[in-house]
């Protein structure tokens, strides 16, 4: 990949990561039906993958490591989980208006059953998830500390919230730990916003001197 091909992935990998940033908190506090919240929610696990991607080559470009390369390999894993987990979720609750239309007893005990199998499913994808999305941001934050470009100050956040994820899904498991604790979403999306502002700052800085910055 030439430096222009790889300047232009990240800049997309950008542009869609701060998409990411302002529509999570969106998607993680409505519900409904609509068809943008269906969009908002079946294109995160792309953007994310995309927007830690970029972020893989330009920490490559500037001290790249073993944990950079697991950092975006954890996040890939997230991504991919989390797509599934929102489909399969929107598959099992569409199921609760016909639940509630049925009168025979007997057939809402079944439809009751099935519905806690399924969704015992997409909480174990849910949790899939976050281990995948807590190991990814352990990892890019050590890859930070690694670097020369990035403030490195920004790693240990990452790392705190890494960590901090992955200790409430095992003492929650199988349920979610916003039920019992904080939903840990919020921080991630925190962390991954700073370094997105970091990165612009650093691109911006490094084209007013004149300097290459991937």
């Amino acid at each position: 990949m030439d430096s222009k091909s790889r300047k232009e992935g990240i800049v997309l990998a950008m542009i869609l990561g701060a998409v990411l940033a302002a529509t999570y908190p969106i998607t993680s506090t409505t519900q409904g039906d609509a068809l943008w919240l269906v969009m908002l929610e079946i294109t995160i696990g792309p953007f994310f993958i995309i927007g830690t991607l970029g972020f893989y080559f330009f920490v490559k470009h500037h001290g790249d490591s073993f944990y950079n390369l697991l950092g975006i390999i954890f996040n890939t894993l997230a991504g991919v989980s989390i797509t599934m987990m929102l489909t399969v979720q929107r598959g099992v609750f569409s199921v609760i208006p016909e639940y509630q239309t049925l009168e025979n007893e007997a057939s809402k005990e079944m439809m009751r059953r099935a519905f806690q199998i399924g969704n015992l499913s997409q909480l174990g994808m849910d949790f899939c998830f976050d281990v995948f999305v807590s190991l990814g941001a352990i990892f890019l934050g050590i890859a930070i500390l690694k670097q020369r470009k990035l403030y490195r100050h920004i790693a240990w956040p990452g790392i705190l919230i890494g960590a901090g994820g992955l200790l409430l899904n095992a003492m929650t498991f199988p349920e979610p730990p916003d039920k019992a604790y904080v939903d840990p979403g919020q921080y991630f999306n925190i962390f991954y916003a700073l370094l997105l502002i970091n990165m612009v700052y650093v691109i911006l800085k490094a084209r007013k001197n004149g300097i290459d910055w991937a």
